[in-house]
């Protein structure tokens, strides 16, 4: 392990992910459904709050997949995910659809379906 300093406070860090904090879950996202994925949203079980500021909002294409960073995400670990995908009427997305709740650091992939 080897160890650097982020505003003030030593971080653990994990030799196979050179640079992250072990705090932090890196997650990926594979979209196996025919309509594009505009956001997903991470709430912790107990959260009033859905977050998807980690996934972004530039969207996940049907057969693609991206890794995104939730910032202290190792300290939470499981999450219930929804998912807003694209609609072609609208101007945005759907309403946002629960997908499930999902311990992120026993299983970091969140693979969505039709």
């Amino acid at each position: 392990m080897s160890w650097l300093r982020r505003s003030g406070r030593a971080l653990d860090l994990d030799p196979r992910h050179d640079g992250i904090d072990t705090a932090d879950l890196s997650v990926t996202v594979t979209n196996k459904s025919r309509r594009r994925v505009e956001q997903i949203a991470l709430r912790e079980p107990d959260g009033i709050e859905r977050d998807s500021d980690a996934f972004g909002y530039d969207g996940l294409a049907p057969g693609r997949q991206r890794t995104f960073t939730v910032a202290g995400g190792a300290g939470v670990c499981t999450y219930e995910i929804s998912v807003l995908f694209e609609e072609k009427d609208e101007d945005c997305c759907s309403d946002p659809l629960p997908i499930g709740q999902q311990n992120l650091c026993d299983d970091p992939r969140i693979i969505i379906h039709d």
